[in-house]
């Protein structure tokens, strides 16, 4: 009774696994299977020999704009989540700063301290939105 249980459990285990298996609806005839796993064979080697060829890619681009850079100027406008200051050429840059900006190196960011913005990113001209500040530095009033 015992072997007659097992022989019906593994035969119905080799139907689960079959029809599992099993992923086209329509019948295929045996001469176009051999054709499609010599073709699915053809296009398999060609992408193994790439990928071995290919160094592999890092997830995060490492261009220059996503090197940290430093630009330096005087504090004229803060707020909690927006700073302004005013480079040595004149120019005024307003950064956005998220809740992710190291603020640990300021100390009530007033109006006319010098404050070193640690960003990545790229500023075009006046524009800061591909900009993301990383750390903020400040220092005192500017001896002139």
């Amino acid at each position: 009774m015992k072997h007659l249980f097992a022989i019906l459990l593994a035969s119905a285990m080799v139907f689960a696994f079959a029809a599992c298996s099993s992923s086209n609806d329509a019948p295929v005839s045996q001469g176009t299977t051999e054709q499609e796993v010599a073709t699915d064979e053809e296009k398999e080697e060609p992408a193994a020999d790439a990928t071995e060829e290919k160094p592999v890619e890092p997830e995060q681009p490492t261009g220059a704009e996503d090197e940290q850079q430093t630009i330096t100027g005087t504090i004229v406008e803060s707020a909690e989540d927006t700073v302004t200051i005013q480079t040595e050429d004149g120019q005024e840059l307003s950064f956005s700063l998220s809740d992710d900006t190291d603020r640990s190196q300021t100390d009530g960011m007033l109006t006319g301290n010098t404050l070193e913005v640690i960003y990545t990113g790229a500023i075009d001209g006046s524009d800061t939105s591909n900009v993301t500040v990383v750390q903020l530095v400040e220092t005192g009033a500017e001896v002139e």
